[in-house]
């Protein structure tokens, strides 16, 4: 008859209703970026209401955002590459990727020698 949808709005309580009813999806919009919510369901039949399913804890976060062009110079016969980082989207950036593209236009990862200095 209908999904009882419960939240904690990032109080660490899981007791605030958000929706009760027939639907299967809902977007909680306004959320503060880096706080972990907590949210819990539970389904309504002509019986009543079941037992609530266990807490689902997210962190209001997103993937790194892009970072602008890097600067690329050469040392000797190193290349030297330089670049600042991206918005993190509220999760700490804890690995980069440098790719390098190749004459014939094909890209390639050399992690052997990235070594971050």
């Amino acid at each position: 008859m209908s999904y009882n949808l419960y939240w904690d709005n990032g109080s660490g309580i899981v007791n605030i209703e958000l929706c009760d009813s027939l639907v299967n999806q809902f977007t909680v919009t306004g959320l503060v970026g880096g706080t972990d919510y907590s949210f819990m369901i539970r389904a309504k039949n002509i019986y009543g209401y079941g037992e609530f399913s266990e807490v689902y804890l997210i962190e209001a976060s997103d993937l790194p955002g892009k970072p602008i062009i890097p600067t690329v110079g050469l040392e000797q016969t190193n290349v030297v590459i330089v670049w600042q980082a991206p918005y993190s989207h509220y999760s700490a950036i804890d690995a980069y990727e440098i790719v390098f593209m190749r004459l014939d236009g094909s890209f390639i990862a050399i992690n052997s020698t990235c070594d971050g200095s």
